[in-house]
């Protein structure tokens, strides 16, 4: 245990591995500048407005596109869909490679959606704060989209996983 001291930033990682987190996919970006990358950290903060959150660290190739007012769009992926997580995690890809071969269409504002999914949030991008060495981005939802039926896919203690039973 670390009492009394303060936690590292590997020790808060171990703790949270314990934690399950979701798997979305976002998009940003149109044209040939558009590009996705893997988040765990999304969640919803408000109902009235509908604003979600997701924090993105300052490395990231995809945070130059995360200006306010930019459009993105958040996929939330099936239990069958961790190789689109891990192509979309790789920050050593091109965008053309992050969407080849993929079934991806364009809405009216050239955002690339990205096919199969259990749904779409379409967001614009209202703030975004410093917090260390990420940044952490509130969204107002403009739409969603639902998608195929199925179950998410989980993020737990380095792993992907699936729903299982109910809990008693």
């Amino acid at each position: 245990m670390n009492r009394g001291k303060e936690l590292t930033g590997e020790e808060l990682r171990e703790g949270m591995r314990l934690f399950p987190s979701p798997v979305t996919v976002i998009t940003a970006g149109a044209g040939l500048s558009a590009r996705g990358i893997t988040i765990g950290s999304f969640t919803s903060s408000s109902l009235d407005p509908p604003l979600v959150t997701f924090n993105v660290s300052h490395g990231a190739l995809f945070h130059s596109l995360l200006s306010g007012g930019a459009l993105i769009a958040v996929h939330i992926l099936g239990d069958n869909q961790a190789m689109l997580s891990n192509r979309f995690a790789r920050p050593d890809l091109s965008p053309e490679e992050q969407f080849r071969d993929l079934e991806v269409t364009e809405d009216e504002n050239g955002l690339k959606i990205v096919g199969n999914t259990l749904g779409v949030f379409t967001c614009r991008i209202a703030t975004s704060y410093d917090a260390g060495d990420h940044t952490i981005v509130v969204a107002r939802v403009i739409s969603f989209d639902p998608g195929r039926s199925g179950s998410p896919l989980i993020y737990y203690n380095q792993g992907y996983r699936q729903l299982g039973s109910d809990a008693t």
